[in-house]
This record gives C-alpha cells, sequence and structure tokens, in this order.
C-alpha cells in the first residue's frame, strides 16, 4: 500500500497489516467530522431572521426532540450490535437531511418552517455525530489483543502491536 511500510510503521506505531484498517477508520472520522463543520455554519446562520422567541422556541424543540432520539437510541443499543447500529444511525442521518433537501427543491414545506426543522435536526444529530459515535464504530471493527472480551478495553492502548482487525 505504502511504499516505505517501514518509516510509516516507526512513524505512527502501526503494524503493516493494519495501515488499511486505520486508514479506513481515520477516513470515516474525517469525512464524518468535515460534514458537521460544513453544517454547523448553515444552522448557526438560520435564527439570524427568526427572532429571540422563535429561537428560544428551537431550544426547547430541540431539548425535546433530542431526549427522544437518545432513549430511541438507547432502546436499540440494548438489542442491536454497536457494529450495525452506529453505521446504521449515520445513513438514516444522511437520508434524512437528504430528505430536507428534496424537500426545500421540491418546495413542499415553506421554507422558514424547513430550515426550522433542519435546525432542530441538525442539532440533534449532533448528538450522534460526535467524536465519541465516530469512534465508537471503528472500535467495534478493532480487536484489542489485549483483552479480546472488551470491543472497547481500556486497560490497554488500542495501537501499534494490540491493533487487529476483526
Amino acid at each position: 500500500m505504502l511504499k516505505n511500510d517501514n518509516f510509516f510503521t516507526k512513524l505512527s506505531q502501526i503494524e503493516p497489516s493494519e495501515i488499511k484498517g486505520a486508514l479506513v477508520s481515520f477516513s470515516f472520522i474525517f469525512v464524518l467530522m468535515a460534514s458537521y463543520m460544513i453544517m454547523k455554519p448553515v444552522r448557526d446562520a438560520l435564527p439570524s431572521d427568526w427572532g429571540d422567541v422563535s429561537l428560544a422556541q428551537q431550544w426547547t424543540y430541540t431539548f425535546i426532540v433530542s431526549t427522544i432520539a437518545v432513549f430511541v437510541y438507547n432502546l436499540c443499543a440494548s438489542f442491536v450490535s454497536l457494529r450495525i447500529l452506529v453505521p446504521s444511525v449515520f445513513v438514516f442521518f444522511a437520508a434524512s437531511f437528504l430528505g430536507i433537501y428534496a424537500a426545500f427543491q421540491g418546495k413542499v414545506i415553506e421554507v422558514t418552517t424547513l430550515g426550522k426543522i433542519f435546525y432542530v435536526w441538525s442539532s440533534v444529530s449532533r448528538c450522534f455525530i460526535s467524536p465519541y459515535s465516530g469512534v465508537s464504530f471503528p472500535s467495534t471493527t478493532i480487536k484489542n489483543r489485549a483483552n479480546a472480551s472488551s470491543a472497547l478495553s481500556t486497560q490497554a492502548p488500542v495501537r501499534g502491536r494490540y491493533l487487529a482487525l476483526r
């Protein structure tokens, strides 16, 4: 994959057999965080036309919807493996944002109302599109040899000789 695996291995303490998994994990987290950083300024600019009362309502809606979403996520997490749940949540949010975009293009809902929906939904998605969520998916595909019983072991660092794809 890389011309000088020895240099990369010494620099990063990643074994040659682990390079592919590390690059996929890095790419996944990079795209995830970049997409949120693109969305954030759009979300933050929306309330400038709404006024203080409407913004306060959006915060209340965000709190209520976030509470419900976290409850549903935790309920699903008790029945479904993180290997399936986390990517499913990311696909769900991506599809929902595409739906909001389609509604905007099709002028199905008034633009102001759609902006408020986008504000709340992008704030809710922030609960799930975070460094914890971005790390939880790659960590479920990585086996920690020091403690094979736990995918999220804290007893040994997940690097170098401890990192192996399942």
